[in-house]
């Protein structure tokens, strides 16, 4: 197990809080009208990944 200190703690939170903010300004310079075609591609991708993570190791 790990865990992180206090000060990486804050650290972590920094970082997933810029990569949020940097995913929204990206995002919204997709029309709206392909924002969905967008969110659906990227679970199809991410679903895909966890699939290749199980054959991976088994």
């Amino acid at each position: 197990m790990l865990n992180l200190t206090d000060e990486g703690m804050a650290r972590f939170n920094t970082i997933e809080k810029d990569m949020n903010l940097k995913f929204e300004r990206v995002f919204s310079m997709i029309p709206k009208e392909k924002q969905s075609q967008v969110l659906e591609a990227l679970n199809i991708y991410n679903d895909a990944i966890k699939k290749s993570e199980v054959e991976c190791c088994d």
